[in-house]
Parts: C-alpha cells; structure tokens; sequence
C-alpha cells in the first residue's frame, strides 16, 4: 500500500534553521531478534565514524541456583521462562505438556493433554520434540502430527492460560499436506527435532520406504516471527537415490550448523548427511550429500556438532561416533582435531545438538556410565576437554541424558532433560554451570559482553569505556568490583578487578577487553549486600566504528556525525560581492520522498502510523508499508517524521527521524534506534 503524506505550511509551524537533506537513505533500526527499518528511494553510501554504543542488559540469578526436578513425565527437552521450565512428553500419541517453577521445582500445573478445539483431534509428539517459547507472548510450539489424517506442522499451547485451562490449545499450522506425514513406528510422529536459525525454524519428516515424494522426506519450516509457514516449505533436500530408512524410535536428529541444516539419513543401508542453506533456501553445494562408508552413524549415535577454530569461529561439523569424523562446509572430509576423539565419546541416537559458548562445545551423551548420561565438552582454544567437565549425574537418581538446552535469560547456565525411567527416579531435568559444572548462579555473577554486543566481527569494540552496574543499587551493598575473563571464561592474564565506584560505574577505559576467543565476559563480585541480589542489571558503554547491524535491541548510539558547514557562496567572477540591497532569496523547500517500513513479514506487523510533527497522521496497512512525504514549498525549518508501527502480536516499535529543509546535504544516511 503508498499513501501520499501532504504537509502544508499551516499544519507545521517549525522554523528553526537546519541543513538540507540530499537524496540519502534514512532508517530506524532496532536489530537484535527484530528490525524496523525507513528508508527513502534514493540512497547514498553512508560515512564511516566511530560511534559509542550503550546497551543495558538484566541477567536473572537463578533463585533456586540448581535444579533438580521430575519433568512429570517422559520428556525430551525443555523450553524456559524467566521463572517457569517447561517439559513435553515425547513418543507419545498425545500431546501431554508439563510445567514446573524454577525456583522450587514445584509444578506450576498438572501435566496437561492437548487436543485440537472444536474437533477434539489429537496430537502425536515424535522422539525428540523439542520446544521454541515465545518469550513475549507466552506461546509454546512444538512439532507434532494431527493423528486423525497424517498432517504434520506446528501446535501452539498458550503457557500463559494454562493454569487455568487443561486444555490451552492456541492453533495448528500445517506444513505438510493431508496423508503425507503417516505415523511411524509405535504411532508416533516421524518429524525430527527442530532446529532455529535466524527466524525459521526446522524440522524433517521422516518417512520410511520411500524416496522424496512431495512433502515425505522434506524440510519443513515454520516462521516464529510470524507464526506462519515459511514461503516456499516444505523444501526439497538432496540425498541422491534411493529410498530413506526410518523406524522413527527414534528418527536421526539434525543439527544447524551456521546457517546449514545438517540432516543424517540411512538409504537403503547406507548412511548420507543431507544439507540445506538456510541463506539460499536450497540443498547445499560443494560435496553435499556427503556418503559415510562403513558407518552406522544415522541409526546409532545423536546430532553432528558444530567443529571451530582456535578463536570460536565455525569451520565445519563433526560427527558424535567416538572416532568423531569432521566435514568443513563444503563438506568435504577435515581433520579431526588431535584431542577431540578421547573428549567426545560415542553418544546415543537419542541425543540432540551441541551447545555453544565462545571455543567450547557442549554435547549431550546417553552412553555414558551405564546408560546414565553424561554432558562433554571440548575446548577448541586448547585442544582438549574443558576443566571440571565431562559433568556427570549421580545413577539412581538420574537416567539416560537426552539433551542439553540454553538459558535464554541466563546464558552461562545450562540445562539438561532425560529419561523419566517409568516416574520412578527423583530427578529428569537438572541445570549447573557451563564453566564450574556446579549450581547455577554461585559465587561471582558472570556476564557476558555478547549480551550487550552484537556478535559480529564489525560490530568489535575498538574501546570499552564503562560498565554500570544499576542493579542491585549502590546502596545495598558496601562494595563491589569487575574481575574480566576471556571468551573461553579464562582469566585474562595481567587485568586485576577494577573497583566500583559511589555509582555502581567501573572504569574500562584503556583496558584490552579483547581477546583471540571473542567478547570478554565480566565477573561481577557484590560485597555486604542487605538482601539477596535476585537480578543483575547492568549497562555497558563501549566506542567502534558505526554499522547499522551492530545496533541491537535497546542499544542506544550517540555521538554521530555533525552535519558539514553550509559552503559559502562563490566569489563571482568579476570580483565583485554580492550586492547586500538585494537580500537573499527567500527559500522554499524543494523535497519530497518515500519512506519504507521495512521486514514487514519477518516482524509480523499488520499496520503502522506516520506523522510529521505529531501531525498529519497517515494510517498504513497491507503487505506493504509505505507512504511519500512532500515538503514541497515549506519554509526553511526542522521536521520530525513519527512511526509507530504495531505487530500481530500486540506489542509496538517506534521511531523518529529529523529532516531539514533548504540546507545543502547532510552527511550520508544516519540510523536511530527505535
């Protein structure tokens, strides 16, 4: 939809002296899990400065700090809020979700049964349904298969009416059609374990005795930005002939590896590892498919896990077999690094993906100690298991580990589901530590920079400047410091803690913060505090060079580019100065342009609002939203153009732009957060 927005010298009464806009690129930006973005049709290279960022982030200390509970039930993975931890039973012909607090490991309901409203079908849950919460909305998903026609998609439960409702259904989006997702062995669902990157989030549906066959043996995709399917799903993966073998009890799990999704598949005997480029939306090319000779990878051990460099960064995949074979990208075969095969055992087929923290790698294991479980984790940067792991699980009151699970409020703590053993054991999901192995949230407070920092190599800091600590507040304790580990959580040799001061600020300046293994992390110490310190609270502020994609949500930029000095007219040529009784010619503005609000689909909004000095408001709906702004014969003066631009899920984004009129250019295309 384009709209034309008028703006007439009576609406506007602004006449404040500026400088001219040129024909450049405007955007707001709030990037981090969402974007919102303006721009007009013509577009300029914008000027490279450096900016100082500040980003403000809360990290909640686990108040129970460890974990140990019964899931209620035969669980495979879990999905957390910042106080609840929520568990589906798997292999299951129905959908049976649990719910338990954080804090006491108390249930926050009974386990509850869901079914399809107003037909009253059921719900079949495969061998490793794992979970995606929406943290805003409250709504969980999970992939399942309708049981009454063989439709696999996504089921959606609303967490947040399930106290009160047994049956919190919120929808079904199918993704296969009618019939081509039949049950598998034991009646349950063959979709695999889902996979999230970027917003689109990944499963395969299995079927066994058959090759590719419109939405058998497909990818399926479902958009959590949007809650639709993604355009285009089921996809087509390449695995070249032959028909797939697939009992489903369970089905091989996939993994992402960066923006592939690496799919372990057993054809007619012989084992293959399927690709797909999440970035073309497209089998992957190089060497993929790649054929595992002599191996029976896809029905005997877990996920791949990601293979990285020295420094963190992703360079290929590595298979979970005890001999731990690795493919770069391309996939074409790669070394196996020299330490790996002693650290990363033989897991099971009911073990899910890797976890990530900087160089380490986390990866669930089954087969360990007797069927009990055991979480390894190996240390690219040293080449060699990390210290105070493999993290084990005492037998008896722990069976059969199935998954290792991130903390998406705390990102150091993780958390692990396991094998219900018929209810008999005292404990299926525990949390502890990624770098003690202990409680959750013991001792020092560690924080991470990449809570405040994009991750990406362009968005580095060149200088860290301070961090604050908001809450607790200063006055609650007497005092406190910041002690600076690496990415690998390492001391970084020849920092000691700097203090904080009367404001809870302590000095970063001139500090090297960076190391060959990423983005420090920060080691909070509160001394004497009154009360318990429930919620970390901090900002940082640090200086780099200005990029759009390193403004993430909340961050907020400042010391942007001041607009150049009008140049003064020239001297004619005849020497002579303009003549004073003329006077100026009285200007008019001359502009006019099209603003985009742009990823309407990926952040699901169905409208926005512009105005022009809280004025001549335009309402925008559609797929496309975008109207032209004309300050066609306005006075010299400064003009705010307003959005608000709101989402199917309720919530809204904001920003503003300063334009002026009958000046000569400004400099570039500048971004703001929203």
């Amino acid at each position: 939809m384009t709209a034309m927005l008028k703006i007439s010298r009576r609406a506007l009464n602004s006449s404040a002296p500026g400088t001219r806009r040129p024909a450049t690129a405007i955007a707001l930006l709030a990037c981090a899990t969402a974007c919102l973005a303006m721009a007009t049709s013509a577009a300029a290279k914008s000027e490279t400065y450096t900016a100082t960022y500040s980003a403000t982030a809360s990290i909640p200390v686990p108040p129970a700090s460890d974990f140990h509970g019964n899931g209620g039930g035969d669980g495979w993975a879990v999905a957390l809020s910042e106080t609840a931890v929520y568990n589906v039973f798997h292999h299951q012909a129905t959908i049976q979700v649990a719910c338990h607090y954080q804090a006491n490991a108390e249930p926050c309901f009974s386990p509850e049964t869901i079914t399809e409203t107003g037909t009253g079908a059921n719900f079949a849950t495969s061998g490793q349904p794992g979970l995606h919460l929406d943290q805003h909305t409250g709504k969980l998903y999970l992939y399942a298969t309708r049981t009454s026609d063989g439709t696999a998609g996504v089921v959606c439960i609303d967490t947040t009416l399930a106290p009160t409702n047994p049956d919190p259904f919120c929808g079904f989006t199918a993704l296969t059609p009618v019939g081509e997702a039949p049950l598998v062995s034991f009646g349950i669902s063959g979709a695999s374990d889902p996979v999230l990157i970027g917003n689109r989030w990944y499963a395969y549906s299995f079927v066994s005795g058959v090759g590719q066959s419109g939405a058998k043996n497909a990818l399926m995709c479902f958009d959590v930005s949007t809650d639709e399917a993604c355009a285009g799903q089921p996809y087509i993966v390449g695995f070249g002939a032959g028909n797939v073998e697939d009992e489903g009890f369970p089905s091989p799990s996939i993994a992402a590896i960066g923006s592939k999704v690496i799919i372990p598949l057993d054809i007619e005997g012989t084992d293959r590892l399927a690709c797909f480029d999440d970035t073309t939306q497209s089998s992957c090319g190089g060497s993929w498919p790649v054929t595992l000779p002599s191996v029976n990878y896809a029905s005997d051990n877990g996920a791949p896990f990601p293979l990285l460099d020295a420094t963190g960064k992703l360079t290929g995949l590595c298979l979970p077999t005890g001999t731990d074979q690795c493919f770069n990208l391309e996939g074409e075969a790669a070394a196996t690094p020299a330490g790996m095969s002693s650290v990363i055992e033989a897991s099971s087929p009911w073990n899910g993906p890797a976890l990530v923290l900087g160089p380490r790698v986390y990866v669930p294991n089954g087969n360990y100690g007797g069927a009990v479980g055991d979480v390894e984790c190996f240390d690219y940067s040293k080449d060699e298991g990390c210290e105070h792991f493999p993290k084990t699980f005492p037998s008896g009151e722990f069976a059969y580990l199935y998954t290792v699970n991130p903390d998406p409020q705390r990102p150091t703590c993780i958390w692990v589901n396991s094998d219900a053993d018929g209810g008999t054991l005292p404990v299926q999901i525990e949390s502890f530590d990624a770098y003690t192995g202990e409680a959750c949230g013991e001792g020092t407070i560690r924080v991470l920079a990449s809570q405040f920092v994009v991750p990406q190599p362009q968005c580095t800091p060149a200088n860290y400047v301070s961090l604050r600590v908001l809450q607790p507040a200063r006055s609650s304790y007497t005092s406190g410091s910041i002690g600076f580990d690496d990415g690998d959580g390492n001391p970084i040799l020849g920092l000691p803690e700097v203090p904080l001061d009367e404001t809870g600020t302590a000095s970063l300046s001139g500090l090297e913060l960076n190391t060959p293994t990423g983005l420090p992390q920060f080691l909070f110490t509160i001394n004497g505090e009154t009360g318990k310190v429930g919620t970390v609270e901090a900002t940082l502020t640090w200086e780099g060079d200005y990029d759009a994609s390193c403004v993430g949500e909340g961050t907020t930029v400042s010391k942007a580019p001041e607009p150049k000095p009008t140049p003064s007219p020239p001297i004619p040529a005849t020497g002579t100065l303009p003549s004073k009784a003329a006077g100026p010619k009285a200007c008019t503005s001359k502009r006019d342009f099209k603003i985009h609000i742009q990823h309407v689909k990926q952040l699901g909004l169905v409208s926005a609002v512009v105005k022009v000095d809280g004025k001549n408001r335009k309402t925008l709906k559609g797929k496309s939203l975008s109207t032209a702004v004309n300050l066609v014969g306005l006075p010299q003066g400064t003009f705010t153009v307003e959005i608000v631009a709101h989402r199917r899920n309720g919530r809204t984004l904001k920003g503003k732009r300063v334009y002026h009129t009958c000046v000569s250019r400004l400099p570039g295309h500048a971004y703001l957060p929203l």
